[in-house]
């Protein structure tokens, strides 16, 4: 297989937010003419490259699951051309779970793909983090996160979600109120309207954990991650 030169030499600590600005310099590169050389490899029927694909990365990346942000190896073949860019992230990003445990850097991660990568994320692992304000203009819970880019995902098909949560005082020493929101101050709430427009596309949701126990009592608790587990996976009528 012949690879075209190239100057980019990734550390081992580059983040995947780098990694992926410099290999989109150097697919801008590989569009000129004297990159436009021909790879056996894609003379192969599509099968059999998804076939090696498929071989090359569980040697890459072993687990199913990526992490962001986080430390990738490096792929050198999606630098050989575009075509095979697209044909090797689209594999990755559709047979792996993607993990956004800071969703902040969530749009940049998504600002990086190209259109057809882009389609290809199936599953993610999201956070929703409930905060109680004690007083104030935000006082009152709200959700954290803003995950509305989930919505550009058209092969979206499975949501985890880890709930957790903390308390926030806008003043030294004011108190603040320490219970569980109920699922009727949730249900209006864009981040949880934002979950009812996924479901209506045929998303699966699922609640994986729930990390608000020490809010109130464990029996309480236990009965309340109930509640909210019906609420994400659409299930908030059994109750009613």
């Amino acid at each position: 297989m012949k690879l075209f030169k190239s100057n980019y030499q990734p550390s081992k600590r580059t983040s995947i937010m780098n990694q992926h600005h410099a290999f989109e310099a150097n697919n801008n590169a590989s569009s000129k003419p004297e990159h436009n050389t021909h790879c056996p490899l894609l003379s192969l029927p599509p099968e059999l490259r998804n076939y090696i694909y498929t071989l090359y990365l569980d040697h890459l990346i072993p687990s199913t699951i990526l992490h962001l942000p986080t430390y990738l190896p490096t792929i050198p073949l999606r630098a050989v051309s575009r075509q095979l860019r697209h044909e090797v992230l689209s594999l990755l990003y559709t047979t792996r779970l993607i993990c956004v445990p800071r969703p902040r850097i969530f749009p940049t991660f998504i600002a990086c793909l190209g259109s057809i990568e882009k389609k290809c994320i199936r599953s993610v692992r999201i956070t929703y983090t409930l905060v109680r304000c004690s007083s104030g203009p935000g006082a009152g819970w709200s959700v954290e996160e803003d995950h509305a880019v989930l919505e550009e995902f058209e092969s979206l098909r499975e949501i985890e979600i880890y709930v957790t949560g903390r308390l926030v005082s806008e003043k030294p020493g004011d108190p603040v109120e320490s219970r569980l929101p109920r699922v009727e101050e949730l249900e209006g709430m864009e981040q949880f309207r934002l979950l009812k427009r996924l479901r209506r596309r045929e998303v699966k949701l699922r609640l994986v954990q729930c990390g608000l126990w020490w809010l109130e009592s464990l029996s309480r608790w236990g009965e309340w991650q109930v509640e909210i587990a019906r609420l994400i996976e659409g299930r908030v009528e059994e109750r009613r």
